[in-house]
């Protein structure tokens, strides 16, 4: 398995951009990147920062799952969007949530799901 940096950056004063690349189906990892996600998440906040929006590159949940660790620190943080890619072809279209659940925002934006059309998120 290989293992991209974690990136995070303010892009305004009030919004703050989580991205989260969680590379390979494994728990160790899945709880690492999770880990991350909480400190920045944490940091923002101490920072002041209010409005959140989670990306990541693989979906929040997998096709078992309703909820995960990332689901619930979304609800913490009262993140408006979850954004996130990877589920391509049909057959995976569905893999993880799309729509509203708890109150947040749960968009699939892999090319091939969005026909190669930009999905605007704000």
């Amino acid at each position: 398995l290989r293992i991209k940096k974690f990136n995070f950056s303010l892009l305004s004063a009030d919004t703050f951009f989580v991205i989260a690349q969680i590379t390979g189906i494994c728990t160790f990892f899945a709880e690492r990147e999770y880990e991350r996600l909480k400190i920045s998440f944490e940091s923002a906040a101490r920072d002041g920062c209010q409005k959140f929006i989670m990306f990541l590159h693989y979906p929040p949940t997998n096709v078992l799952e309703k909820e995960s660790c990332f689901t619930r620190l979304a609800e913490k943080y009262h993140v408006e969007q979850v954004i996130y890619a990877h589920c391509h072809g049909e057959a995976r279209f569905h893999d993880s949530i799309q729509g509203t659940f708890h109150g947040i925002d749960y968009s699939l934006v892999s090319g091939d799901y969005l026909r190669w059309h930009p999905k605007r998120i704000l």
